[in-house]
């Protein structure tokens, strides 16, 4: 049960990074990008992490309060 936990809770987050690393290309901004990969290094957003982790946690739960609503119905 843990383990199913923790690979939806990665999954998620992969998801919701590949989901704001695409709007940051498309609209040429780095803050919503969590890590950003140059040439020479690697710089990483305050903003980008935390956007990234309030995200990942809110479409968690509201991914656990559907499937209880729909496991009790």
């Amino acid at each position: 049960m843990f383990l199913m936990n923790l690979m939806s809770q990665v999954i998620i987050i992969v998801t919701v990074y590949l989901v704001f690393f695409s709007i940051g290309k498309l609209i040429n901004t780095d803050i919503l990008n969590a890590i950003t990969f140059y040439n020479d290094g690697f710089t990483i957003s305050f903003i980008g992490v935390i956007l990234l982790l309030v995200t990942s946690n809110i479409i968690y739960f509201i991914i656990k309060r559907f499937i209880s609503i729909k496991a009790v119905t």
